[in-house]
């Protein structure tokens, strides 16, 4: 069970700073709404202008891109959130650290991506893959400062960033779909969303960064960051698994039919994850001295979170076929069976956001990264007979299992 040193804050003190939290959760919830609103959206227009085999490509491209991301994180974000004090030596530090790691990130992914068309025998997937790594190097030329949005609580100016990034991404999405009817619409979208990030980043953040490197602090933040790293590469592998082997195992046509119904059986867990996570890591590190509260307002969130995922899980398993239909269209039905079985993963994600956040804010990734692992090897060893035997919905089975066995795991620990 949890326990934590004694109270070193006034309960005057964590009252505010809980309450702030709420406040500006607000603007987070209503910020991710309306991403996710806009992401459904494109995802109903671009249904009907694509086909599965577009969105298999696309998918085929996010799993060498996302490997590469996650086996270059630095967990420098965690690590400033997580900091006592974010001062101007540290976001300095975390700034160089971050346009280095841009860099490092684009020209291995422009090496390496001739040998992601051949482990998915797809040629196409190539010049996807070259063009997106793009994205990345802009987005680590960004204000670093911007973390301290969420460090400090300041989820309203946060909120703002987001949504400007959300609505230039939706926009020149759709236009650029429109005019080229291919997939290059969403490589552009993406692009014009990374741009938007880096640009963002310097008008909402307070502070700028500044050429300057101070090695004892960057060990500091590096030593923080790598059992972020471990976590984030096990938990890329856990959250990619499905994907790899659709994409190689039962090809492009079936990862596109079960990326749409990934992306539509989750939407309701990856709200509330995405909510939790922005408030309450940033929250549980401010308060992790005082005990006697900490335990109270995790126990009230996670509350909060089933009460949430639950009927949102529930009342998209039962319009599941009405909204492919009419939504997406008669092509993408062989997706409605593996959606289903996702909605239950849906909502176990939901609420192993918030344990996870819980644990990382109390200085524990390297506990998550044993659990992790653990749930890694489970779905080592289900996922081939469940995927050959049964296609997608045999892989949909696999991680729901493994989700809810990691889930499982964080509760008794919690």
């Amino acid at each position: 069970m949890y326990s934590a040193s004694t109270n070193s804050e006034s309960p005057l003190k964590t009252e505010q700073i809980v309450e702030k939290s709420l406040q500006g959760g607000l603007w987070v919830v209503f910020s991710n709404w309306v991403g996710r609103t806009l992401s459904f959206l494109q995802n109903v227009v671009v249904a009907r202008l694509l086909f599965p085999e577009d969105f298999g490509l696309m998918g085929m491209a996010s799993v060498a891109l996302e490997l590469m991301n996650t086996f270059t994180q630095s967990g420098l974000q965690a690590a400033l959130i997580h900091r006592k004090e974010l001062d101007q030596e540290a976001a300095n530090a975390a700034w160089i650290l971050t346009i280095f790691r841009g860099l490092l990130l684009f020209a291995a992914l422009w090496i390496g991506a001739p040998w992601a068309g051949l482990f998915f025998r797809e040629d196409k997937v190539v010049a996807l893959i070259r063009v997106l790594a793009f994205a990345f190097l802009i987005e680590s030329f960004g204000n670093i400062w911007i973390v301290g949005l969420r460090k400090d609580l300041q989820f309203k100016r946060h909120a703002y960033s987001r949504l400007l990034i959300y609505s230039v991404s939706f926009v020149v999405t759709l236009v650029a779909c429109f005019q080229l009817r291919s997939i290059w619409g969403l490589v552009i979208g993406r692009l014009a969303g990374a741009l938007t990030q880096m640009i963002g980043s310097y008008i909402f953040a307070l502070q700028r960064p500044r050429f300057g490197f101070n090695r004892s602090v960057a060990r500091e933040l590096m030593s923080y960051g790598r059992h972020i790293i471990v976590l984030n590469i096990i938990i890329y592998l856990t959250m990619q698994a499905d994907d790899i082997f659709v994409g190689r195992v039962l090809g492009k046509k079936a990862l596109g039919f079960y990326v749409m119904a990934f992306a539509l059986a989750s939407l309701p867990g990856t709200i509330i994850s995405q909510v939790a996570a922005r408030i309450t890591f940033p929250l549980f590190s401010k308060i992790r001295q005082d005990s006697t509260q900490t335990k109270s307002i995790f126990k009230a969130v996670v509350e909060m979170m089933a009460l949430l995922a639950f009927p949102l899980s529930g009342a998209l398993l039962v319009g599941a076929p009405q909204i492919i239909q009419i939504a997406y269209g008669e092509k993408w039905l062989p997706a409605l069976p593996a959606m289903c079985v996702l909605c239950i993963f849906g909502l176990t994600r939901a609420l192993s956001t918030t344990l996870v956040s819980f644990l990382q804010a109390l200085g524990l990734p390297n506990k998550l990264a044993r659990f992790a692992g653990l749930q890694l090897l489970l779905m080592a060893l289900i996922i081939y007979p469940l995927g050959t035997s049964l296609g997608i919905v045999g892989v949909s089975i696999c991680i729901t299992l493994t989700s809810g066995f990691g889930l499982s795991m964080l509760l008794f620990e919690t």
